[in-house]
């Protein structure tokens, strides 16, 4: 978690203020959650493409997730969403707090796995 890297915004115009703030305890807590896991609990598929089941733990919290992933020669790929809020990461939510109108953030992020093996 200590790598979090802002990829859509330019160095001096925010990137750095955003990193710092998803690296703070409102966001992911990097200080004390240095890392996240995903720990696979199920397999299902064949050929190239799979369902994987697993145990994802951000911030100390753990919850089951589903999804698809794609295996092609050296490597497997998968993207999904996941929604912060269930591992207590509630800033800007509209889901917790009222009247935010435009300064909302979405509660879900996606995470793209590329592996290569």
């Amino acid at each position: 978690m200590t790598t979090i890297v802002v990829t859509d915004l330019e160095s001096g115009s925010g990137k750095e203020k955003l990193e710092g703030h998803l690296n703070s305890d409102e966001f992911f807590g990097t200080d004390v959650f240095k890392t996240a896991t995903f720990v696979i609990k199920d397999v299902k598929g064949q050929g190239e493409k799979y369902s994987v089941t697993g145990d994802l733990t951000i911030k100390g919290k753990t919850e089951s997730k589903t999804f698809d992933m794609l295996v092609t020669d050296n490597s497997a790929n998968a993207s999904f969403e996941i929604d912060r809020t269930k591992f207590g990461i509630r800033y800007g939510s509209a889901s917790f707090f009222n009247n935010l109108k435009d300064s909302a953030i979405n509660d879900d992020f996606e995470l793209n796995v590329n592996l290569k093996f």
